[in-house]
């Protein structure tokens, strides 16, 4: 980052030589970023101010790429993070959220168990890959963030650790329309470099193997093979061994 002091305020100005490309999307990054899931409080609460001093102090370091989604305070992790760039200069930052989760209210808000946040708002999560699914995910989060576009969408959570014995059924339904929605032109538009970044499996393979088999079952199965072995290839890579001083 550049950086100016004039009258003990930083001004700070994105450098591109910091920023990396992400595989071949178009889409580059800074080598740092601001991730916001501790502003859903999942510890503790976290008093509005706070949250907003948070922010404004990572604007002021130099911060200007931002990750959050719809899970983390079951929707005020986004509003806050909202809230605070709503009043900045949008071609001054890159933002990303995810999709997979819609948020409902709940037929009890009285009762409501909002865990495993310990604050948080109340409201209800149900885990939808499809497209009607991905694309009211989208316009949910555009909404709390009173943006109306984001940089990157991730796929977030299609893990065996969240779905158990249904996450080839999640695969199967995101395989069969949620794909899809991440190509709509709607969200092509409002995902600036239309890059939606999966947790397991590379998107343009998951897309070559779906267009090149004649049925799409047998796609989705050899989708569903690639996923797992990915897991568990992952699974089996030593974590690497700390740098020396």
């Amino acid at each position: 980052m550049q950086r100016a002091e004039s009258m003990g305020v930083c001004s700070v100005t994105p450098n591109r030589s910091t920023l990396r490309p992400v595989g071949q999307t178009g889409l580059a990054l800074p080598v740092l970023g601001f991730g916001s899931a501790h502003l859903g409080e999942l510890y503790r609460r976290v008093p509005e101010p706070d949250a907003q001093a948070t922010l404004n102090a990572a604007w002021e370091a130099g911060m200007r790429y931002f990750d959050t989604a719809p899970w983390y305070g079951r929707g005020l992790s986004e509003h806050r993070l909202g809230a605070f760039l709503r009043a900045k200069p949008r071609q001054d930052f890159l933002i990303s959220t995810k999709v997979g989760r819609t948020l409902h209210r709940p037929s009890d808000p009285k009762i409501f168990d909002r865990a495993p946040w310990t604050g948080g708002l109340n409201f209800e999560v149900r885990f939808d890959y499809s497209y009607d699914g991905i694309m009211l995910a989208y316009e949910q989060s555009l909404q709390r963030l009173a943006l109306d576009t984001v940089d990157m969408l991730f796929l977030h959570d299609l893990d065996p650790m969240f779905h158990g014995a249904a996450t080839d059924d999640h695969l199967r339904q995101f395989a069969e329309g949620g794909m899809r929605a991440l190509q709509d032109p709607i969200t092509a538009e409002g995902v600036q470099e239309r890059l939606a970044a999966y947790d397991a499996a590379d998107a343009a393979r998951v897309s070559a193997v779906i267009r090149r088999e004649a049925g799409l079952e047998g796609a989705l199965d050899q989708w569903i093979g690639l996923y797992h072995e990915v897991r568990e290839t992952a699974a089996t890579v030593p974590p690497p061994a700390p740098e020396e001083e």
